[in-house]
């Protein structure tokens, strides 16, 4: 049974139900992703709140797939990767449990266990998240469908961690051919926003400057479709660094403008691509202090909340541009290092961080 099947005979049963308690069960599902972006910390609660009348219901299979959605509510919504680690991998570990025989979630949780993974230190999980992809790959149908398309962005997502932006576009290609086939237009819109804000970032990382312009268009108008404003504001990032590459300065600034003034309106923390966005903006022109200022913002939102190889990176970056502006950074280098250590094999980037320290 597809997880998509299963939720909606679940939602037909709930509301056939005497017990009236049962009804609420399934609204969760619709009032935590309704919030998402505008209020995510009360997108997370909605889910506890929905493990917990789960667990009283005695319904196992709703309570692990609410357990799932509330670690993907703080992981995507809430940007928020602090003790997740342990809670995805007990979900993971409870498929093997004879009762979640027949779940139809199963992929989708193991999903959220590679996100995480991804999340907080895509090196030093990479032999984790290759497994796990492996074995999804053989597992989920080679067709149109939500787990091939999350499986398809998990390993886009990888490749860009790895800066393989050459095979990133690739994955991204594949979910785009794919996501034609799609029959169901709001699943595909849905997905293809996530695939050309990416394919932005990466157009830029290839300097393709065609295919950015491309992807903004195509990006926007999924996004807008879709409802995702967000993503709508993090390819409005991306609008503007095309216009500033083409010279066309007041619509660059108008743009980045916009971008930024739609992220007041959301409660969501900006995903990294946005920053990246930003940082390009101002890279164009060489602008080291503005430069300098993005990794701030970025940092503001990013550092002490588990992502710790993009915090370790962002840390790093700063202390190179610090230097290049010829001031200080003694005290950046130390959080650089401290930030290194929580990483499972920090040794590449305390050797980058030693050769900073000595000017190199």
């Amino acid at each position: 049974m597809k997880l998509e099947t299963w939720i909606e005979e679940s939602r037909r049963e709930f509301l056939n139900h005497p017990d009236r308690t049962k009804h609420r069960l399934f609204g969760y599902y619709e009032d935590a992703y309704e919030v998402r972006e505008a209020e995510p910390d009360r997108s997370v609660a909605i889910l506890r709140e929905a493990i917990a009348s789960s667990e009283r219901l005695e319904e196992p299979w709703w309570r692990l797939f609410y357990e799932k959605l509330r670690l993907d509510a703080q992981i995507h919504f809430a940007r928020d990767f602090r003790n997740t680690l342990d809670p995805a991998a007990h979900c993971a570990l409870e498929l093997r449990n004879p009762r979640f025989a027949g779940f139809p979630g199963k992929c989708a949780v193991q999903d959220t266990l590679v996100a995480v993974y991804l999340g907080i230190d895509a090196e030093g999980y990479a032999e984790a998240i290759r497994e796990m992809l492996d074995v999804q790959e053989r597992e989920i149908p080679v067709k149109p469908c939500v787990d091939r398309y999350h499986w398809l962005d998990r390993s886009r997502s990888f490749a860009m961690q790895h800066e393989d932006w050459g095979k990133a576009q690739e994955w991204a290609e594949r979910e785009i051919e794919l996501l034609a086939e799609e029959k169901n237009r709001r699943t595909s819109q849905h997905f293809e926003s996530f695939v050309y804000a990416d394919l932005c970032q990466i157009a830029f990382r290839r300097k393709n400057w065609t295919q950015l312009a491309e992807f903004v268009d195509k990006g926007h108008e999924s996004a807008r479709q879709a409802g995702h404003q967000s993503l709508l504001a993090e390819i409005e990032a991306w609008r503007a660094v095309e216009a500033r590459y083409a010279g066309q300065e007041e619509v660059a600034t108008r743009t980045l403008r916009d971008a930024a003034g739609r992220f007041e309106t959301l409660e969501m923390p900006p995903a990294s691509g946005y920053f990246a966005a930003l940082y390009a903006y101002h890279e164009l022109h060489k602008e080291t202090l503005d430069m300098l200022q993005i990794r701030d913002e970025e940092l503001a939102y990013l550092a002490d909340h588990g992502q710790f190889l993009g915090e370790c990176r962002l840390r790093i970056d700063r202390c190179r541009l610090l230097l290049k502006l010829h001031r200080s950074a003694d005290d950046d280098l130390d959080l650089a290092r401290t930030s290194a250590m929580q990483l499972r094999f920090p040794e590449k980037y305390l050797k980058i961080i030693g050769r900073l320290a000595h000017g190199a």
